[in-house]
């Protein structure tokens, strides 16, 4: 029997079933073919995801790593503003790699959005994921910047030596190490507090204004029923997030207990050098992590148009073949 093709099914046929008219027989290959080729690709991607968060999770346990090392330890006299440095590059790097995380976590769901055939399962579990380590990122730079010792009430001069002439004691006094360190703290915690501020802020003014824009989109009735439920996750997520970060702008804006663990100037260097080997390295894995993060995004997305398809497929078998469930 032959059977012209209707035009919705032809897209994913192989190119060999791509003639003019097709039998019915035909059409139940390409079905098989079409759940031979998906059972393929979603073994690839079960891989894949589970290689790529095996890595995520090794970025954020170095990570981790460091900055609760670093949040232990201050500058001593002679590492002057060392450690300081090192926690304020530290802090920058997790800001940028907040920005990578938002910028991929707006990709996600505007896909959601606007793509009525977007794996929305596996956009939220991305969602959730990118949100658990952006809440990380900041907290650290939270721990971080609070660990940088702030300013002290400490003597300026400290007597160097007395003498006993005619009755009277003469000190000679100079201005003393501990004050000297003292103030570089002083500047080099305000330097960070006031940038962390500054990210905190302006993180808060972005959350207040995303807030309004979906607030006026749940008060429209023109969203469907998976639309609205997308709405009103980021409703919930950004309402709890702008708590959050106003907290921490709390936080970063008080004093804090300063590290117990001075650092002299030799163990700062071997610090430094230390710090900038694993932040390279840490650089290079989460540029590849994204890469293939990118990708499977990618073939998630060809995994559901493929899946779309073979539905399409096997219901119209269903109804037009009289071989009952050949083919299956």
């Amino acid at each position: 029997m032959k059977i012209r093709k209707p035009l919705y099914l032809l897209f994913a046929l192989p190119s060999f079933l791509m003639a003019e008219e097709i039998t019915m027989e035909e059409r139940r290959q390409s079905v098989a073919i079409i759940r031979e080729q998906l059972e393929m690709r979603e073994n690839r991607l079960a891989e894949v995801t589970k290689d790529l968060r095996a890595q995520g999770d090794d970025i954020d346990r170095r990570i981790g790593k460091i900055v609760d090392s670093l949040s232990k330890l201050k500058d001593s006299e002679a590492s002057t503003t060392r450690i300081s440095r090192i926690k304020a590059d530290a802090a920058k790097q997790l800001m940028n790699m907040i920005k990578f995380y938002q910028a991929e976590r707006e990709k996600l769901v505007q896909k959601a959005k606007t793509d009525e055939a977007a794996p929305i399962e596996g956009i939220a579990k991305d969602v959730a994921r990118i949100d658990e380590m952006v809440q990380k990122r900041s907290e650290q730079i939270v721990k971080l910047v609070n660990s940088i010792p702030g300013e002290k009430d400490v003597d300026k001069y400290e007597v160097t030596d007395s003498s006993y002439v005619n009755g009277w004691v003469w000190e000679n006094s100079q201005i003393s190490e501990e004050w000297r360190q003292n103030r570089r703290d002083k500047v080099q915690s305000t330097k960070a507090r006031r940038e962390a501020r500054q990210a905190l802020e302006q993180s808060i003014e972005d959350l207040e204004r995303r807030l309004g824009a979906v607030r006026s989109k749940l008060k429209g009735d023109d969203l469907g029923a998976v639309q609205r439920e997308i709405q009103n996750h980021e409703l919930d997520y950004l309402e709890n997030l702008l708590k959050v970060r106003k907290q921490q702008l709390v936080e970063v804006s008080r004093p804090q207990p300063e590290p117990s663990e001075s650092v002299p100037r030799d163990k700062a260097d071997d610090l430094k050098q230390l710090f900038a080997d694993a932040s390279g390295q840490i650089r290079e894995d989460f540029v590849d992590a994204l890469r293939i993060y990118r990708s499977a995004v990618v073939e998630r997305e060809k995994l559901a148009r493929i899946r779309l398809n073979l539905k399409a497929r096997e219901e119209w078998l269903k109804v037009n073949d009289t071989g009952g469930t050949k083919g299956k």
